[in-house]
């Protein structure tokens, strides 16, 4: 992988993740919602990651493909008298798990300034190259 892939591979590494943390954001935004009864509650997504690979086999980066939502059950609450309770007094929230997106948050994180690293490496690898050419 030369050094402008190298860019691209780690560009694309940063958008993705910058995505990912876009997405455990409006996840836990909707950690608290509550549904009308009858209504299915607020599930959390999940992206799908796929790497990119070019006409010679080679991974030149990550995209999201898709995003899907948990599967999870959404959380039932008791509370009577809640305005969004139905006739057993249960109120339906999403299934958003706090602690998973915050686990997820920071392998996000980590995985953005992982990209960060190499994309400051190759940008200076390209630089000292550009020198060289030059002198």
């Amino acid at each position: 992988m030369n050094g402008l892939n190298a860019l691209d591979a780690a560009a694309s590494g940063m958008s993705a993740n910058r995505t990912w943390l876009d997405i455990i954001a409006a996840n836990m935004a909707n950690a608290q919602t509550s549904v009308d009864p009858g209504e299915d509650g607020y599930r959390a997504v999940r992206p799908i990651f796929q790497a990119m690979i070019d006409e010679e086999m080679q991974v030149r980066g990550v995209t999201i493909d898709r995003f899907e939502d948990s599967q999870e059950e959404c959380r039932q609450e008791y509370l009577p008298g809640h305005r969004q309770a139905d006739e057993n007094d249960m109120v339906t929230f999403s299934n958003v798990n706090v602690m998973h997106e915050m686990a997820d948050m920071l392998v996000a994180q980590r995985a953005f300034e992982a990209n960060a690293t190499v994309f400051e490496s190759a940008k200076e690898g390209a630089m000292r190259l550009v020198q060289l050419l030059q002198a």
